[in-house]
């Protein structure tokens, strides 16, 4: 009986034994926290002339891929793509016939290869060689950024082409070298021959190397480069203006009001109606200049059709037409007009900012003793006045603090260009206790007059307050809610008031922006003092 028992033991031992050894660990024990480990590459690293044929990587165990579409990066590009399986324990890429001459390639693989049975990554391993007698051993490094918020951009694509390309190559081809950020918006572009190459970033979301998608960012160095030595880059990407002019949406509302918005600000508008013609027509652009909206005579009109023009040049027909369910009757009452308020009723008034009515037509005719606004019940003095030369937006400035509001419009106080008046408008709004706000008190040390704004945005980087150039270097956020900011500057190159993103194909960079690195944290009834040396 013992010799049976000691022949089970020595059969479960080797067994034990025998499971080690190829990482798998039976009836328990410690868990394989190794990656696999590469035993030998066939033909060996930096192997010169290589034209076709296999390579293959072996290891000590069984590996699989994991994200190998996002993991991979063959560096210049090869096309047709080498094909990559997996054979027991090896990699085998089969290398197509069409590799340029004399030139390196990079296959990394990144954080693809894992064991079979952990999941245990190798990192960054990669396979270099070259069709010529030489591997290319230059490099391009850098970061990649968020142009407006500065933050890093995690897999943006940095891509070197030879300077000789044409400056629509970033939406017809792949580059000649690249390289994808990390987490932190770094890159790496390893093995790159020396020359003269032009420098691009690009958020690739579609994984084309090639720049065709509207929410695309794309950033670039300026002046094309003479790579001799290795180099490094901060590349601040942004959205990119669109080239083709179209219109985006259009809308008819009552009495006659069309609404078009087109895809990008325009430049030197016109258009023609083509049925329909008004007797008159008042055109309101909006500020950004990319939507448009008609308020024409005679009223009854329900359809029109008009030809667009940009720079006298043609580039869309719209067909615009009111819902039924918005069409006045012949014998149905004259509706009031409309309004858009702020702030809404109930809701609070922000600092340094007034109570508006946007009125839905232009104003011919108003009565601001109509007008009223009480504090606690008080009367509360304010001006009355439109911020427009169409007389839709109307403004009831006052020294708003602390209290509850309420701004009355009693009926017949406007009358529009269509004969419509109001009917009596109640809007409750409070301005918050100064206890439970804080304010921001800033100083700009080695301040320069020029063209900038400085701006506060919350931790979203949201802009909640900002100050156009005015001159002066210092100032103060009054009312600001308790949380967490930051100031930043931007550079107004053209000085029109907000910051304008970059644009590759005229080579315009995006406005610089630079944040004060210092965090601001506002309490209740708490003023904060912030010096910044710029």
């Amino acid at each position: 009986m013992k010799a049976v028992r000691n022949l089970i033991f020595i059969f479960f031992a080797s067994l034990l034994i025998s499971g080690c050894a190829n990482k798998v660990i039976p009836l328990g024990g410690p868990k394989d926290i190794l990656p696999p480990v590469v035993l030998s590459v066939e033909p060996p690293q930096e192997t010169t002339n290589i034209t076709s044929g296999n390579i293959v990587i072996t290891f000590d165990e069984y590996v699989q891929f994991k994200e190998i579409a996002k993991q991979l990066i063959i560096s210049p590009v090869i096309s047709p793509a080498p094909q990559i399986n997996i054979r027991k324990k090896s990699i085998v890429i089969e290398l197509p016939d069409s590799l340029a001459p004399n030139t390196t390639y990079t296959i990394s693989f990144g954080n693809a290869i894992v064991d079979n049975n952990e999941g245990n990554i190798l990192p960054g391993f990669r396979y270099v060689f070259s069709t010529g007698p030489l591997i290319d051993s230059l490099t391009v490094s850098g970061i990649i950024v968020n142009a407006e918020t500065r933050k890093p951009e995690k897999d943006a694509i940095a891509m070197l082409y030879y300077s000789s390309v044409p400056d629509s190559v970033l939406m017809k081809v792949v580059p000649d070298y690249f390289a994808r950020s990390t987490d932190d918006g770094s890159f790496v572009i390893r093995n790159v021959r020396a020359g003269n190459y032009r420098v691009f970033a690009l958020t690739d979301k579609n994984l084309n190397f090639i720049f065709d998608l509207k929410d695309e960012s794309v950033g670039f160095v300026q002046d094309p480069v003479d790579l001799k030595d290795s180099l490094n880059f901060q590349i601040a990407v942004s959205k990119q203006p669109l080239v083709k002019q179209a219109v985006k949406s259009n809308m008819a509302e009552e009495p006659a009001k069309f609404i078009t918005v087109f895809a990008r600000p325009l430049q030197n508008p016109d258009y023609r109606f083509l049925t329909n013609v008004p007797a008159s027509v008042k055109t309101e652009y909006a500020a950004e200049k990319d939507t448009i909206t008609f308020y024409c005579l005679p009223p009854n009109v329900d359809s029109l059709k008009i030809v667009w023009y940009e720079n006298k040049v043609p580039f869309d027909t719209i067909f615009y037409k009111k819902s039924h369910s918005i069409i006045i009757k012949a014998n149905e009452k004259i509706r009031p007009i409309s309004y858009i308020a702020y702030p809404t009723a109930g809701s609070t008034l922000k600092a340094e900012t007034n109570p508006v009515l946007k009125w839905s037509a232009p104003i011919v005719s108003y009565d601001t003793s109509l007008f009223m606004v009480t504090r606690d019940s008080l009367f509360f003095p304010v001006k009355v006045y439109f911020t427009d030369s169409l007389q839709t937006n109307q403004v009831a400035e006052g020294n708003y603090s602390t209290g509850k509001y309420l701004l009355t419009v009693l009926p017949n106080a406007i009358t529009d260009m269509y004969g419509r008046v109001n009917d009596t408008i109640r809007i409750p709004f409070s301005v918050p206790d100064e206890r439970t706000v804080g304010s921001i008190s800033y100083k700009l040390n080695t301040y320069e007059k020029g063209n900038f704004i400085l701006q506060l945005v919350n931790d979203k980087d949201e802009v909640l307050r900002q100050r156009l150039n005015d001159g002066k270097s210092n100032g103060v956020f009054e009312q600001v809610d308790p949380g967490v900011y930051k100031l930043r500057i931007i550079d107004d190159v053209n000085n029109n008031g907000k910051w304008d993103m970059g644009d590759f194909r005229n080579k315009l960079q995006p406005e610089p922006v630079q944040y004060n690195k210092e965090t601001i944290t506002v309490r209740a009834n708490w003023e904060v003092e912030i010096e910044w040396f710029r």
